[in-house]
């Protein structure tokens, strides 16, 4: 799986969140917001702004990783949908 198709099914299963869960990534991720930030916009705590980006983030995660053993001798893919869950669990 070529890296325009991992961007694109990401982009699909985005697209399948909740609408809330839709825009903390979009402000977290694209427009590099804080998370006390995202919080004041939204009128919620910084807490559950944290909650909201793990949950969307571990359905993502669920999504890539469902069917592949990232702990398998690493496939490129695999490699690749790790790299994108570490990437959204720990930035």
């Amino acid at each position: 799986m070529e890296r325009k198709e991992i961007i694109s099914l990401l982009a699909q299963r985005i697209a399948q969140l909740p609408e809330l869960q839709k825009k903390v990534l979009a402000m977290y991720y694209y427009e590099n917001m804080q998370l006390s930030k995202i919080a004041a916009i939204s009128g919620t705590t910084e807490s559950q702004i944290r909650q909201i980006r793990a949950q969307a983030v571990a359905v993502l995660c669920e999504y890539f990783t469902k069917g592949f053993d990232l702990a398998a001798p690493a496939t490129a893919m695999a490699s690749t949908l790790a790299q994108c869950c570490y990437y959204l669990m720990h930035y």
